[in-house]
């Protein structure tokens, strides 16, 4: 009878062993998700940033073509005025 518990109790400490051994490659496969989850944190917020930053750019690019369309308009009326003044003032005006 006592090699019998005996028996019984080595397979008892190996599926413990076992479960233990089971419980440690949880615990790293807990840290390396842990690990990616803070990184993919790391990595949204550095996306929102950079969304941001664009759309302040956008939106910066936007004002500047709008004064730059209308200073260009400008000149050329301004090239188009001079011409046809000189044009006159060569007609003997």
């Amino acid at each position: 009878m006592a090699d019998t518990d005996e028996a019984r109790l080595d397979r008892i400490e190996t599926k413990l062993d076992k479960m233990a051994e089971a419980l440690i490659v949880l615990v790293r496969v807990e840290e390396r998700t842990s690990t990616l989850f803070k990184r993919l944190d790391a990595s949204d917020a550095r996306m929102n940033g950079i969304s941001t930053r664009l759309t302040d750019l956008e939106k910066t690019s936007d004002r500047r073509g709008v004064t730059f369309g209308l200073v260009d308009r400008l000149f050329w009326i301004a090239v188009t005025a001079a011409v046809g003044i000189g044009a006159w003032w060569l007609r003997g005006g």
